[in-house]
């Protein structure tokens, strides 16, 4: 395949887009507290060694609140790291960060992951960002998860260790275990949680809690290192399987100096979490209080890890009087801190963030039972807390409210944070009876030509995107993005003051279509009843119908439907709304469009028709029913060209078998698209499978055209050996010509792939067969400085001074390169030195301007003719 050199800007730039959580700070934190010598123990289990030997195991640790798992897989992961040729992935679920209690952020970390550890997978993620308008629209799930699927077909098998699955949302639990599941092939994986494994599938399962001598012994061994001999013993049996209290207990015993201090603080150390949380509450200073509360709020419900600078500002907001004063802001807030909160509550991490200690602090503070009580005033009410916190990003936003004011992100820390999530919490505190930001967040709508604008000017949130310096979205009214954040109360509000429902702007182009895409129900209901066009055109999705139907939500495409939308409406991202259902897999409402009279071959979108859509994803339930329906099987058009290419491309065997029994045509020519046939396509992805299914079903083994002329050439390329021999024995001729190599011995020797190389030339490939990039696979294999393949073409009768393709001979590609060693290799068979032509004219002018001097060196001293200066 023909690979993108990555631009290290573009890298940047996916890697800003893609804004993936890093779950190293959770492996750095968790290893920092890991005693060496701890937890060796779990790697010679029966369990762990089963899994160890395993292709595609599946480990389960389950354990208790405390017992250790976090740091236990840190020492796994350090231990899989120290082993040779071995790369690990890795993902701690965390509710103290929301982006590291769902499925994407796993997605997200998971993805880049992958590509950063492996070579020749930038394309990939290159293709995606282009695809997303350069990273102006967020991928979607099943973007991340094709382009999962894809890089494993690369890199595979891939180990990853999965911390605190219990910690990962309920709802998105299992689309992670399904992920896993259907990528079985490729990943072994290790998972900790407090819970069992999934009834319905196959896990190793290995229980600490049958392991108490272990877990103990590590706990021994910790306090061996920072105690006293004369407390060992006594502390680690009173205080076993509670690891988290061990290390927040051994500071107040390390200070003890006497065996009656010792014996005191033991007797005074809580015997469980909530008793030892408790204890920290209560002990606050009484004029701490307040803020200790405030903090914990925002420790409990940020969106984002909240950092000591921040701190700072949320404790200079006076929410009573609805102000901030950078004058209020805390002297020396990190020394501080402590002083404030806990250091058995919350933590300082290394890169300057303030957490929650552990997650159980998180489970006792919002615990039911704590309502009933006289403990009450520390129980911490959610949606509360969603209501104080949006106050203060409020109130925080409202100070920057002189006209187009420029905000300094890093003399106001809080800022950017404000703009992207006071709606968020605002929303999540809307059923909050004693509400008090809509109150709020009306009055900072109606700073439209101030506070409001400059909070857009900061962070458009429906365009995360888009280059914040243009005036884009400066004038887009309030009702839309009250509609976009789900604020129903204000919408309502906005509305009885006359706002206009159908006024156009914003990225989906009016309030309806941006509250369908986001499926608030309620508030469609509304803008329909205040008279919203429902047939509104423009925006991202072209009408308020697509949207829903894009974003999977069934009831609103409904709701929409009986309020008069166009169910052939055309225009916007897909085209249709059908095609939009269809690329989400969304079966309910494909079938409700289809029943409502939509032209099931409906033409025009990103992916031409619905059917295509359908096929790249792999739904196959709504292929059958868009083929049941009508749908021309071999419409033409869109990103793959037809659906067979889809399916094909995105490695749904299933599907190309469902298409091809209804009548795809397989020797489809794509006329110059990408691949030039399904077959191609199959081959450079390197499924075996489907490349045997696609030739058992009647492909051409030889047939032309695409960006590697043939299916043979684009496997060669890959590296895809059994395929290269499936083809070979299929019928493949060895020295087609075409494609971007000119022949497949070209593309194998530009991958170094030897032994591919090697069976082409047993099957009869012509070694000084002429085209393609490079002219010859001499050069090729010169230009990579692959050394022993260069000699292995040499021994098979290569020309050495063979002329043509980018620079002219084998060795002006091996001086560009700065390879020296294959110079002097190519030299000893008898390279002309001073052969001219290429890009370059000659090998010494290609080191030369490369500034190889060691390559420079040998040339001139191997006879090179010196006509002209050093170009650059």
């Amino acid at each position: 395949m023909l690979h993108l050199v990555p631009d290290v800007n573009e890298i940047h730039k996916i890697r800003d887009w893609f804004k993936a959580p890093n779950p190293s700070s959770n492996y750095i934190a968790a290893d920092a507290l890991r005693t060496p010598g701890t937890g060796q123990w779990i790697l010679s289990t029966a369990e762990y060694q089963e899994w160890m030997q395993s292709h595609q195991g599946q480990l389960w640790i389950q354990g208790k609140v405390g017992s250790g798992k976090s740091i236990l897989s840190a020492g796994i992961i350090c231990s899989i790291k120290n082993q040779p040729s071995t790369d690990v992935c890795y993902f701690y679920f965390d509710n103290r960060d929301k982006a590291k209690t769902g499925y994407r952020g796993f997605l997200l970390s998971l993805v880049i992951q992958i590509a950063s550890g492996s070579q020749g997978v930038h394309h990939h993620l290159h293709n995606l960002y282009q695809s997303s308008r350069e990273g102006l629209l967020e991928p979607t799930n099943g973007d991340l998860e094709r382009l999962v699927t894809e890089l494993c077909r690369k890199t595979a098998p891939i180990i990853l260790v999965i911390d605190a699955m219990d910690e990962c949302s309920d709802n998105d639990r299992a689309s992670v275990l399904d992920l896993l599941q259907s990528n079985a092939w490729c990943f072994r994986v290790i998972v900790t949680s407090r819970h069992q494994p999934p009834y319905n599938q196959v896990w190793i399962t290995l229980k600490l809690d049958a392991l108490q001598r272990n877990t103990s012994d590590d706990i021994g061994l910790y306090l061996k290192q920072r105690l006293q001999a004369t407390i060992q013993r006594k502390a680690s049996a009173e205080i076993y399987s509670r690891v988290v209290q061990v290390l927040m207990d051994v500071n107040a015993l390390e200070k003890c100096q006497t065996p009656r201090q010792i014996k005191q603080v033991l007797e005074r150390l809580p015997s469980t979490l909530e008793e030892l949380y408790l204890h920290a509450m209560l002990k606050e200073h009484t004029e701490h209080q307040a803020d200790a509360y405030r903090l914990l709020q925002w420790l409990i419900c940020a969106a984002e890890p909240v950092s000591v600078d921040q701190v700072g500002e949320i404790l200079a907001i006076d929410i009573l009087e609805q102000t901030f004063d950078p004058e209020d802001r805390p002297l020396n807030i990190e020394e501080g801190l402590y002083g404030i909160v806990s250091s058995t509550l919350i933590v300082i991490e290394t890169n300057g963030v303030v957490q929650l200690a552990h997650n159980s602090v998180k489970e006792f503070l919002v615990a039911e039972h704590l309502r009933n009580q006289e403990k009450a005033l520390l129980y911490i009410n959610e949606r509360m807390a969603h209501d104080s916190i949006a106050q203060m990003c409020i109130i925080y936003l409202m100070q920057f409210c002189k006209f187009e004011q420029e905000v300094d992100l890093m003399q106001y820390p809080l800022a950017l944070y404000a703009a992207k999530y006071w709606m968020t919490h605002a929303q999540q505190s809307e059923a909050y009876i004693e509400n008090k930001a809509s109150t709020l967040a009306q009055k900072f709508f109606e700073t439209k030509n101030t506070c409001y604008s400059n909070w857009v000017k900061i962070y458009q949130v429906d365009q995360p995107g888009w280059d914040q310096s243009g005036s884009w979205g400066y004038n887009v009214e309030p009702i839309y993005y009250a509609a976009f954040g789900g604020l129903l109360r204000n919408v309502h509000l906005l509305l009885n003051k006359g706002a206009d429902v159908n006024v156009q702007g914003g990225e989906y182009g009016n309030a309806l279509q941006v509250a369908a895409e986001a499926g608030h129900l309620a508030i469609v209901q509304l803008l329909l009843d205040n008279g919203a066009d429902v047939n509104a055109q423009g925006g991202e999705y072209g009408s308020a119908l697509q949207a829903a139907a894009d974003g999977g939500h069934l009831i609103v495409v409904k709701q929409l439907l009986d309020s008069g939308a166009d169910v052939n409406a055309l225009g916007g991202e897909y085209g249709s709304a059908l095609q939009a259902a269809a690329d989400g897999g969304h079966l309910m409402i494909v079938k409700l469009l289809l029943d409502s009279g939509t032209d099931p071959n409906a033409q025009g979108g990103i992916y031409g028709n619905a059917l295509q859509a359908a096929a790249e994803g792999g739904h196959q339930a709504v292929v059958k029913l868009l083929l049941d329906s009508g749908a021309d099987v071999n419409a033409q058009g869109g990103k793959h060209g037809n659906a067979l290419q889809a399916a094909v491309d995105e490695g749904h065997r299933a599907t190309v078998k469902l298409l091809l029994d209804s009548g795809a045509n397989i020797a489809y020519d794509s006329n110059g698209e990408k691949y030039g046939s399904a077959l191609q396509a199959a081959a450079d992805e390197g499924n075996q499978a489907l490349v045997k299914f696609l030739v058992d079903s009647g492909a051409d083994v030889n047939a032309q055209g695409g960006e590697y002329g043939n299916a043979l050439q684009a496997a060669a390329d890959g590296g895809h050996l059994s395929i290269v021999k499936l083809l070979l024995d299929s019928g493949a001729d060895v020295n087609a010509q075409g494609g971007e190599y000119g022949s497949a011995l070209q593309a194998a020797a530009d991958g170094g792939h030897i032994i591919i190389v090697k069976l082409l030339l047993d099957r009869g490939a012509d070694v000084n067969a002429q085209g393609g990039k490079y002219g010859n696979a001499l050069q090729a294999a010169a230009d990579g400085g692959h050394k022993v393949l260069v000699q292995l073409l040499l021994d098979s009768g290569a020309n050495v001074n063979a002329l043509g393709g980018k620079y002219g001979n084998a060795l002006q590609a091996a001086a560009d390169s700065g390879h020296q060693t294959l110079v002097q290799l190519l030299l000893d068979n008898g390279a002309n030195i001073n052969a001219q032509g290429g890009k370059y004219e000659n090998a010494l002018q290609a080191a030369l301007y490369q500034r190889h001097k060691a390559v420079v060196k040998l040339l001139v001293d191997s006879g090179a003719e010196v006509k002209t200066p050093c170009l650059g």
